[in-house]
């Protein structure tokens, strides 16, 4: 007798384990458009009554595609942050450089640097040909003004934009503290559950690896193998962020006096060099890119303060004054016509023999100016110079551009490639659908037969 009941117990143990297969099978189709699920398998063992029981409960994972994965993430994350903030700086200071239109495909006639250096030489000759008109000095004196006021505002654009990657690298410092912080529960939450829940705990093992590549596009993190307690370890450029799943530090960002923004450890104090993710390019942009671009713009209005005004004041004006300059200021900031020729055209001097209102040299002198080549400006001229900084960031926008395609179709790739390890496949579940649900049927025919002959082994004692 005691045989049958043993047997009826194998009977309903291996009725427990067919059931646990089916609902696994069903787990993994209900995620099958899940991209961050991993497939999940039943490990069956025998037992010492020759039973079976469920072992564990496995993840199909390939780790070293998950490494993999994390890494590209990083460079992701930077190729887009940097083709998105120079697409910023295109629209930004590219269009104030130059205007293009879609129509003509060429120069348009809306106010950009490059029209209105053009319209300041261009008014020039016009006041070439009468040096003495009033009319002709005051289009001159405007279209000079119009031109520094434009600088002015493209500088004030690049600034708009230093500011903005500032509050966009303290966003995602924000962002990137509060997934470590995310992670640190969860893994706290996995130890926790490993050896009660281990279904729950590889859940959330997806969702912890769901918000490591998140953290990945930020910076670029270094996961460490889990120990023996299921701790879990995150470096970054070798700053211990998390350790045995508890927080070690706090990422920080500052601004030095020179305007670079650094990022820092809040524990250590010590700078933490992050060169890929979204925070590595947000900062070359903020610390290279901007600053370069600026350098290059100032490198115009130096050249074109210091050569007018070197001509302008070996001139006389009308009313006999000598010496003034035409322009005050260097850099795109501050550059601004002398406001005293502003107030007065009389004092623009343009003549290079005083009392000789008609004369015309220091404007043949500027006129030169426009296409002469410059050595401090790698012997271009302005307008080349000018040129030349659109091209760049023209070529520029277009590399990253073709970078970040790249990048995309790589990681899809490994994606693809994952995917096909770890993925559901609604074929290979039907399969194991069919096959728990045939065991679970044998087993339930075992149980009812050995339940039948406990029947008739009770029915015979009692006659």
């Amino acid at each position: 007798m005691s045989d049958l009941f043993g047997a009826l117990s194998m009977g309903q143990q291996s009725l427990q384990t067919q059931l646990s297969g089916l609902k696994l099978a069903g787990q993994n189709m209900a995620n099958v458009n899940n991209p961050n699920y991993s497939r999940q398998r039943l490990e069956i063992a025998s037992t010492n009554s020759s039973g079976v029981e469920v072992a564990s409960i496995q993840q199909i994972r390939d780790t070293y595609l998950d490494k993999l994965m994390l890494s590209e993430k990083s460079i992701s994350g930077y190729l887009d942050s940097r083709l998105k903030n120079l697409e910023y700086m295109e629209a930004s200071i590219g269009n104030a450089m130059v205007s293009l239109t879609e129509d003509t495909g060429g120069l348009s006639s809306g106010s950009s640097i490059f029209s209105d250096i053009n319209g300041l030489f261009n008014s020039l000759n016009s006041l070439s040909n009468d040096p003495s008109s009033g009319t002709n000095r005051i289009l001159f004196i405007n279209q000079a003004e119009q031109l520094t006021s434009n600088f002015n505002r493209l500088d004030n654009n690049i600034t708009n934009l230093e500011n903005n990657s500032i509050s966009e690298i303290e966003l995602l410092i924000k962002k990137s503290n509060e997934i470590i912080n995310q992670i640190s529960d969860i893994s706290t939450s996995i130890t926790k559950l490993e050896t009660k829940d281990s279904s729950s705990a590889l859940i959330l093992r997806d969702r912890r690896l769901e918000l490591l590549e998140q953290l990945g596009k930020i910076i670029p993190v270094d996961v460490e193998s889990e120990n023996g307690k299921n701790n879990f370890n995150i470096n970054l450029n070798g700053e211990s962020l998390l350790v045995d799943n508890k927080i070690k530090t706090r990422l920080v960002s500052k601004t030095n006096p020179d305007g670079k923004i650094q990022i820092f450890s809040s524990e250590s104090g010590n700078k933490i060099l992050i060169e890929t993710g979204s925070i590595g390019a947000v900062s070359e942009y903020k610390n290279v890119t901007l600053p370069t671009v600026r350098a290059q713009i100032n490198s115009i209005t130096k050249e074109l303060s210091s050569k007018f005004n070197a001509e302008h004041a070996a001139g006389y004006s009308l009313l006999g004054s000598n010496g003034e300059n035409l322009f005050l200021g260097t850099t795109s900031k501050d550059l601004q016509v002398n406001p005293q020729i502003l107030k007065d055209q009389k004092l623009l001097q343009i003549s290079n023999r005083l009392g000789d209102a008609g004369n015309n040299e220091i404007i043949l002198s500027m006129l030169e100016l426009q296409n002469e080549e410059l050595g401090n400006l790698d012997g271009r001229s302005i307008v080349e110079v000018q040129a030349d900084i659109v091209a760049e960031m023209g070529q520029s926008l277009s590399n990253a551009r073709s970078e970040y395609e790249d990048q995309k179709l790589l990681e899809n790739q490994l994606l693809q490639q994952r995917q096909s390890t770890s993925g559901v496949s609604l074929d290979e579940e039907i399969m194991q659908l069919v096959k728990f649900q045939r065991a679970f049927e044998a087993s339930a025919r075992f149980v009812s037969t050995i339940d039948n002959m406990i029947g008739t082994v009770i029915n015979l004692g009692g006659k």
